[in-house]
């Protein structure tokens, strides 16, 4: 139980982060689902390059190749390593050590890499729809 309350507000920080980030992607998939019942049910035009959901999709893979590199680096930035509290101690102090700070700015830098996959995973899949679209005419 004593491991739960020491990761508390790195889990907390890191979730908000998240959810923030995600929540975004999550009301644009929602907003796609509502407009296919609502309007484009009968529409036989409605197909993947008109709407949103490859971007969508995109970003959370990319978030989630993010995340995986966050924890892998937070797992071996520090003194300590493991997932264990005084290894992710260690790994967001070692981190925030490189930007002037303590744990609080290793949480961003290890933000970083989520942000960056997602803008990254959106900008691809938009790369791409726009290759087409141009390819079609």
């Amino acid at each position: 139980m004593s491991h739960f309350f020491a990761n508390f507000p790195i889990f907390i920080c890191s979730s908000l982060i998240i959810r923030r980030l995600a929540g975004r992607f999550w009301l644009a998939q929602r907003q796609f689902s509502k407009n296919m019942t609502d309007e484009t049910k009968d529409d036989v035009q409605s197909t993947i390059e008109n709407s949103p959901i490859s971007e969508v999709v995109c970003g959370t893979v990319g978030a989630r190749l993010g995340g995986a590199g966050a924890v892998t680096a937070l797992s071996g930035a520090g003194s300590v390593a493991g997932l264990s509290a005084a290894g992710m101690t260690s790994g967001l102090a070692a981190a925030g050590g490189i930007v002037g700070g303590g744990m609080l700015a290793g949480l961003f830098v290890f933000a970083a890499p989520i942000v960056i996959g997602t803008v990254s995973g959106i900008g691809i899949a938009s790369a791409i729809k726009a290759k087409r679209k141009r390819a079609k005419r």
